[in-house]
């Protein structure tokens, strides 16, 4: 798995950087030396997310990915090997569609051993959901950074420039907002490649309309507001633990969690 990053400024808008950024992976996946390297690393597909957060220095939009290899991958100086023209072919192609490159100190691709950790990040991707030893790869390719690591670039993710506005009303802060809702407007943020999803037995993916269609339930079991909500995305565990804690051990099992970490909540019914 690994990370692709992209030089940017202030001035930058984000537009342009996601452009460039799906743009230059096209370019990348397309071309003939990429397909030797997929033969080579016995490489059956390929798992894609575009990350974008934002801070001092402008929009921060990047790719992670998850490429699914075979035996000969694990020789370590082959993916060095795959690496080294990697991040020089993305450099190339992000100034070719107009930005200043990578550093290469921004970029990392390293080697995630066994069948089982690939199937799981699948799994993870496919249900929002922590799944055993793949769960820390999971939350780096789906944008969970830790508070830590995001500290370290200074940088925030899309959804709390809303989360701003809301608590301050600033309006420089809507205004990035509406920049997102407009370069963000019919894109995805997770793109699987072809037959991907048959080698990981998972269902089809479904539509935006089928999901929209689908009933996911009438009864609120316990409600969180956004005080109880921050205090959750603080937490160093995913979100989507609540999810599995519910799961696992029924409603007395996630508020027993909930009390645990000191998080309030009130029970919900039917109707309110």
């Amino acid at each position: 798995m690994g990370t692709l990053t992209m030089r940017h400024h202030r001035g930058h808008r984000l537009a342009h950087e996601w452009d460039a950024l799906a743009n230059s992976w096209r370019t990348v996946t397309k071309s003939k030396v990429w397909k030797k390297w997929r033969d080579r690393l016995g490489m059956v597909g390929n798992l894609r997310v575009v990350e974008v957060t934002d801070g001092a220095n402008g929009w921060h939009a990047h790719l992670h990915l998850v490429l699914l290899v075979g035996g000969e991958a694990q020789r370590l100086e082959l993916v060095d090997e795959f690496t080294t023209w990697l991040d020089e072919k993305w450099a190339r192609e992000l100034t070719r569609h107009g930005f200043p490159g990578a550093l290469d100190v921004a970029q990392d691709m390293h080697l995630v051993d066994g069948v089982d950790a690939a199937a799981d990040v699948g799994k993870y991707l496919a249900k929002s959901a922590p799944y055993a030893s793949a769960e820390a790869l999971g939350r780096e390719l789906t944008g969970s950074w830790t508070k830590g690591a995001r500290g370290v670039w200074s940088t925030v993710p899309a959804w709390r420039i809303a989360e701003t506005f809301a608590a301050t009303g600033e309006v420089e802060h809507l205004e990035r907002w509406h920049e997102y809702e407009r370069a963000s407007k019919g894109r995805r943020q997770v793109t699987w490649s072809r037959g991907i999803r048959e080698v990981l037995e998972l269902e089809p993916e479904k539509s935006d309309e089928q999901v929209a269609a689908e009933e996911v339930g009438s009864v609120d079991l316990l409600q969180l507001d956004r005080f109880a909500w921050a205090m959750v995305l603080g937490q160093p565990w995913p979100t989507s633990r609540l999810l599995d804690v519910l799961d696992r051990k029924g409603l007395d099992g996630l508020r027993a969690f909930l009390d645990a970490h000191g998080i309030l909540y009130r029970l919900g019914s039917v109707g309110e």
